[in-house]
């Protein structure tokens, strides 16, 4: 940022004095730390860390207009450099104390994709990939995260922009089911990856492109079955408050919207799923003590609300095999009371 104010803002001259004087420096001894790493020695990865730092750094700001120009200096320059974004997310073993530099590489990326859709397949392809290759991509789904909240798109672009964010989620889905046994064992995964859906379903005004990409991601009734299955899992054993409010935030927004009445296969997806969700629910209400502090009784409160408004014949049948599912945790007059209420 300093050397570009000396500049006067000449982007164009910033980048080519970087890409022929600092970043070839900077190349070097990232393939020196790479070396170190496949060798098995410890690799404190400064060269790679700041590499990445770099191309932040030539990023306009979040408020200038974002980048459509494939011949940009900055997106020649990211180009120049893609080889080692790619190796640091999917070939290069991390640093088992910082995780680096993956976490340098895909903040980076969270940061520039929004500011450079112009890039945005290769950078999806490239975060789909690194979740397939990572047991625990915590760092990924953030910068998924990222990429998908703060890409803003135009009504020409939305649709297309659309399909590439609902094929991204729908792979991440599949990546994570794969190994959920050790999803479910990490609450900051989890977090993440709760976390990416809640912005990918977000259904306000600011809902991502155009609010296109909702109705894509619950169109596909497989994932959504995966999303619920895992979420039904994880919500009754997690320790992590934070994460729990993420999960039933994801919730809430999966339950509520036009499309529960608009979608059929979406509405009959939810409606076998009732029962589990009540199981959960009431099992994380009866074990764990986050359940009773106010963010999370809120929201648990609002998914009971959701699904009671959405499904009024299903929800009470699905709401007394929740509380059958205590026996042996809460006493029979205990249980009685809740679908009293």
């Amino acid at each position: 940022r300093a050397r570009r104010d000396v500049m006067g803002g000449n982007v164009g001259s910033l980048c080519q004095g970087l890409g022929s004087q600092v970043l070839p420096l900077l190349r070097q001894g990232t393939d020196v730390e790479a070396s170190k790493a496949a060798a098995g020695a410890v690799s404190d990865w400064h060269a790679g860390q700041t590499l990445f730092a770099v191309l932040k750094a030539v990023l306009p700001l979040s408020t200038d207009q974002p980048i459509t120009d494939a011949a940009h200096p900055v997106v020649v320059l990211w180009g120049d450099q893609w080889t080692y974004l790619e190796a640091a997310l999917t070939k290069w073993w991390p640093s088992p104390a910082m995780d680096e530099p993956l976490t340098s590489a895909a903040e980076t990326i969270g940061v520039g994709a929004p500011l450079l859709p112009v890039l945005l397949p290769e950078i999806l392809k490239l975060l789909c990939e690194s979740v397939r290759l990572h047991q625990l991509p915590e760092a990924q789904l953030k910068a998924l995260r990222e990429t998908i909240w703060k890409t803003q798109c135009l009504p020409a672009d939305a649709a297309r922009a659309a399909e590439l964010f609902m094929a991204a989620v729908d792979s991440v889905i599949c990546s994570l089911v794969d190994r959920r046994v050790d999803v479910l064992l990490a609450p900051p995964v989890l977090s993440a990856f709760f976390g990416m859906l809640s912005s990918a379903l977000n259904n306000t005004k600011r809902s991502p492109c155009c609010g296109l990409l909702r109705p894509l991601i619950l169109s596909r009734t497989a994932a959504i079955r995966k999303v619920l299955r895992m979420l039904c899992e994880a919500l009754p054993v997690c320790n992590s408050q934070a994460t729990v409010e993420q999960m039933l935030r994801c919730a809430v927004l999966l339950f509520g919207g036009q499309e529960v009445t608009g979608l059929p296969m979406y509405r009959a997806v939810l409606a076998e799923s009732l029962p589990s969700i009540c199981a959960a629910l009431c099992r994380g209400l009866a074990t764990q003590e986050h359940f009773a502090t106010w963010e999370c009784f809120v929201d648990a409160a609002e998914l009971i609300y959701r699904i009671a408004d959405g499904f009024p014949q299903d929800f009470p049948p699905a709401l007394v095999t929740g509380t059958e599912s205590l026996d042996g945790l809460v006493p029979s007059w205990s249980r009685s009371q809740l679908p009293k209420h």
